[in-house]
């Protein structure tokens, strides 16, 4: 599959159809393959500026058909598929999943590219919610991949895969870390705001408790 893949790259150098034939196969991937390479391949393939463009752009049109395909098509699948594999997690996508949350999720990679676009067209999230959120997740690892990519072409045609992920993670790491410090961020703040939100209605419900006595003593 590797050997396909690189020989797939090579064909596509010089070939006036190279962009086409680029963002139809990057767009089918975002159905259910991984997606790290295709960016480093657009790199090699188009330059910085012109893969950059290509690399977002396909992405986006790829996820944003499996959130369509989800939500109007095979919605009852993926709801019990989602729900199977974490009903709590499950029922916290199709019940809470907001913008924040999402492009968390996003930038982490937890759960995988794919996967997040069939998850996020079964909850309530917005179409321009989940475009926007996509967006902005994919940009400082579009840009960061497609700007090395030469370097991690070379890596991945000496080392494999293997090597490939290792020089990844290596090279990635501060993004990873910005991800996280934001997760803790989204998830300290939904926590203060979930506490927040009991007092306001303990409150409220001590001072119905008040107002009902009143009305019996009265």
């Amino acid at each position: 599959m590797l050997d396909s893949l690189i020989q797939f790259v090579v064909s596509l150098q010089g070939n006036i159809w190279a962009p086409v034939v680029f963002v139809v196969s990057y767009v089918l991937a975002c159905f259910f393959l991984p997606l790290s390479l295709f960016p480093v391949a657009g790199g090699v393939l188009f330059g910085f500026w012109g893969g950059l463009a290509l690399n977002v752009a396909a992405p986006l049109i790829g996820a944003f058909a499996s959130f369509c395909l989800s939500r109007y098509w095979i919605r009852g699948f993926v709801e019990r598929w989602i729900c199977r594999r974490d009903s709590k997690w499950g029922r916290f996508v199709m019940s809470k999943f907001s913008f924040w949350p999402f492009l968390t999720a996003r930038l982490i990679a937890v759960p995988p590219f794919a996967m997040m676009n069939y998850a996020a067209g079964v909850s309530k999230i917005s179409w321009q919610t989940f475009l926007a959120g996509t967006f902005l997740a994919l940009l400082p690892w579009t840009i960061f991949l497609t700007f090395c990519s030469s370097a991690l072409w070379s890596v991945f045609l000496e080392a494999g895969l293997s090597g490939f992920r290792t020089a990844v993670a290596q090279y990635t790491r501060p993004l990873l870390a910005a991800g996280l410090l934001l997760a803790m961020v989204v998830v300290i703040s939904f926590v203060v705001k979930r506490k927040n939100r009991q007092k306001i209605l303990s409150a409220k419900a001590v001072e119905d408790v008040q107002d009902n006595l009143e009305l019996e003593t009265q």
